[in-house]
């Protein structure tokens, strides 16, 4: 019953006021317009380069790092009078860049439980002759179906088909951006040198973009015995092995297991690509700073507009009290009132931060270095609406808390007598 007579003279306070609440509620709708809009964009641009980045990025590269840091053989001489010259600089003796049982160890990988696929892959550098002009770019040979597997390839492929890969002797898979370089299509043959002079020409079955002009520029696959035959290797030749795992997160701990078990490097996503999360962090902390700064300012608005509410109201607040409302009757009804203008302007700024979010996602925008993108992208995540509506009414109820404890503590006699 008390309840419901505090709901309606909050309401009565606040229409009284209509001006003064339509300002405070105004502050809530643009603080929360504007935290919808900044959190969904960049949010939303996070989102699609970290789904660019793992669309082409194992969870796990497994390869033979090979050392720099080697000790010379006057390092290792114990010679106490030390009559001899030290060499600087040593430089390491010629190694094979290959997994030693590469194809066995992409066996056993494959059965562990924690692994969704694992692709065996030989990598290398090579230049695509362009009449007299070198192109730099790279090769992968790889299992192809165990490609497609992992990396959804047969969605990349905008020209020709992934199986004819199978099928064509010396055929090629190559990057859209370096297609258009090249200036060749599908059944073009292209010349190709390796960094050891040998010489190929290969065969054009598919065009494929990954959306990365870095990656589309010098990117191609053929098989793994094609590879092989380029870099003039047997068929037991391996330099990489890609991973994907059931649950991405545990590629860190399956990184070290992997590599204390073949004693080979294993770089799992999140340290091959530290200094991009890192920027995902530090955009998501700049943008719920400013929009919590943003809130801030209208909780202070709320604030100075609730305590001259407060004095504007004396006369009802000492009749009330004087009527049989207590101290906390008194704190309700002001905090009833702060949440009614958060809840107000907390909702007309979740559908103006919508509206903004729309419009932004509407923009169009084409970029060299992502070419999958054509317009703004924006996140349009639930969550963040929850958490807008819930932050504009702690804010208001924190706002209020202060003016309705005052309002709580006022003397009805003081006020009637005119003290």
């Amino acid at each position: 019953m008390k309840q419901g007579l505090i709901l309606r003279i909050a309401k009565t306070h606040l229409f009284s006021r209509l001006k003064q609440s339509m300002i405070a509620g105004l502050g809530v709708t643009f603080g929360i317009s504007m935290f919808i809009a900044m959190i969904s964009f960049m949010t939303g641009v996070n989102v699609l380069l970290e789904k660019l980045m793992l669309s082409s990025t194992p969870h796990i590269h497994i390869y033979n790092d090979i050392k720099t840091n080697r000790k010379s053989i006057l390092d290792i001489i114990h010679n106490p009078d030390k009559n001899f010259n030290v060499v600087h600089n040593v430089k390491p003796k010629d190694e094979e860049q290959n997994i030693k049982d590469g194809l066995p160890i992409t066996d056993i990988i494959k059965k562990d439980p924690h692994v969704y696929g694992a692709s065996p892959l030989v990598t290398s550098q090579v230049f695509y002759n362009y009449g007299s002009t070198p192109i730099n770019g790279s090769i992968s040979g790889v299992d192809i179906l165990e490609q497609d597997k992992l990396f959804n390839l047969s969605e990349k492929i905008i020209k020709g088909d992934l199986h004819d890969l199978l099928s064509v002797n010396n055929g090629i898979i190559i990057g859209s951006g370096l297609a258009e370089k090249l200036n060749i299509g599908i059944n073009d043959r292209v010349n190709i040198t390796t960094p050891t002079g040998a010489q190929i020409q290969l065969t054009i079955v598919g065009i494929f973009t990954s959306g990365i002009s870095m990656i589309d520029n010098v990117m191609s696959y053929s098989t793994l015995n094609t590879a092989q035959k380029i870099m003039g290797k047997s068929n037991d030749y391996i330099t990489d092995i890609n991973i994907k795992l059931k649950n991405i997160d545990d590629a860190p701990m399956m990184a070290k297991t992997f590599e204390r078990q073949f004693d080979y490097k294993a770089d799992d996503w999140l340290t091959a690509n530290a200094e991009i999360l890192v920027s995902f962090t530090l955009r998501n902390v700049i943008t719920y700073a400013v929009s919590i700064a943003l809130l801030i300012v209208a909780g202070f608005g709320i604030y100075n507009i609730l305590t001259m509410m407060i004095y504007e109201n004396m006369n009802d607040i000492a009749i009330l009290k004087a009527t049989g409302f207590t101290g906390n009757d008194i704190m309700k009804l002001f905090l009833t009132e702060a949440l009614l203008i958060g809840m107000t302007g907390g909702i007309a700024g979740l559908l103006l931060g919508y509206l903004i979010s729309l419009g932004i996602s509407n923009i169009p925008f084409h970029s060299k270095a992502v070419i999958s993108m054509d317009h703004m992208p924006v996140n349009f995540d639930p969550q963040y609406y929850f958490f807008g509506l819930f932050f504009a009414l702690m804010t208001t109820a924190i706002s209020g808390f202060l003016p309705a404890r005052k309002a709580s503590k006022v003397d009805p006699v003081s006020i009637i007598r005119g003290k």
